[in-house]
């Protein structure tokens, strides 16, 4: 069948979906400033094969004047059959500021050990393993940011950093919130269930990318056993 290509991998094509859509479900990340108007001309891509597949340039990607082979992810379409490969620039790779001021705080975690027992808010949850870490996300606007903490001493001993994957829904929140609320040509209001389906979408774009840097995150210190109890939030 019809496949959007990601390295080796292949997504199904959906007529009427724009080459960003796509990327989108394939979890690939493409950078759309303007949250997929044709405006920013952030979101170009080079398509390597099934260009009569896609609809013709339009007049938003003919204002930036890109050559033959590239386009606008939020502007070309699917209109025909045949597999489309596509090649997308990395976003490149984020770093972690570490020389900061640090504050002194109380260390009181919800999760703290009691003899051999590992009590939750005070209720039993497990059996002392020999350490107790939690996971404190920093979700921004442009970045994760994510810090494994040893419960029992408060130190930090292993972080990572990437680039928050909603950017391909927009580069500021108002774009995001306006994704959820009307299409992509801002004619119409979205039903509920179409505004529920994409807050899932962006929160699952969250999600994914914090479950793949926690995997990192636990390949670099795998001495630790590490297992997950309880997600929280913070302001």
């Amino acid at each position: 069948f019809p496949q959007f290509r990601r390295g080796r991998q292949g997504l199904p094509l959906r007529k009427g979906e724009t080459i960003l859509d796509h990327a989108r479900r394939a979890g690939v990340e493409i950078y759309s400033e303007c949250g997929g108007k044709g405006e920013c001309g952030r979101c170009v891509v080079r398509v390597e094969r099934g260009t009569e597949a896609l609809s013709p340039p339009t007049d938003a990607e003919r204002k930036f004047g890109l050559g033959e082979d590239l386009r606008l992810a939020c502007q070309a379409v699917v209109v025909g059959e045949g597999d489309i490969y596509v090649y997308i620039s990395e976003f490149g790779k984020y770093s972690i500021l570490t020389e900061t001021r640090r504050r002194e705080v109380p260390l009181e975690p919800l999760v703290r050990r009691e003899g051999d027992r590992v009590l939750y808010d005070g209720r039993p949850i497990d059996s002392y393993r020999g350490g107790i870490y939690g996971l404190a996300v920093d979700v921004g606007t442009t970045t994760l940011v994510l810090e494994i903490v040893d419960l029992e001493t408060g130190e930090t001993v292993g972080t990572a950093a990437r680039k928050n994957p909603q950017v391909s829904y927009g580069n500021d929140v108002i774009s995001r919130i306006e994704y959820t609320m009307v299409d992509k040509y801002g004619l119409r209001y979205l039903g509920p269930e179409e505004r529920m389906e994409r807050v899932k979408e962006l929160q699952r774009a969250v999600v994914g990318a914090v479950n793949e840097e926690v995997r990192k995150i636990e390949g670099k210190i795998s001495h630790l056993y590490t297992r997950w109890w309880q997600w929280g939030t913070a302001p």
